[in-house]
């Protein structure tokens, strides 16, 4: 039988290799599509770290300019100070539409 202390750092063995890798070295972010205030809004709530938040942001650029509104949101979901400048910094205009 296992005791109460040999569980807990047999089960930190097993998390913390994974929960301690830096951001870098994480899976890569691949970008499907610049991002949308809901999808920065969804990662905050999922609880991806905020480092992470902002690698997301920095790769694959947003759609939308930062507003109040957007601002207290965000704050009141997690986001720092970095996200919300690197959001500012990584708006991408939306391209006009092509005529064929």
């Amino acid at each position: 039988m296992r005791t109460p202390l040999r569980l807990l750092g047999f089960v930190l063995t097993l998390y913390l290799p994974v929960t301690a890798l830096p951001v870098e070295a994480q899976q890569p972010i691949q970008c499907r599509k610049v991002l949308e205030a809901d999808d920065v809004a969804s990662l905050l709530e999922a609880g991806v770290p905020k480092p992470r938040v902002k690698l997301f942001v920095t790769t694959c650029k947003v759609d939308f300019e930062l507003n109040d509104v957007q601002e207290r949101r965000f704050r009141s979901l997690g986001a720092t100070t970095e996200i919300l400048f690197a959001i500012t910094r990584n708006y991408q205009p939306p391209k006009p539409p092509t005529v064929t």
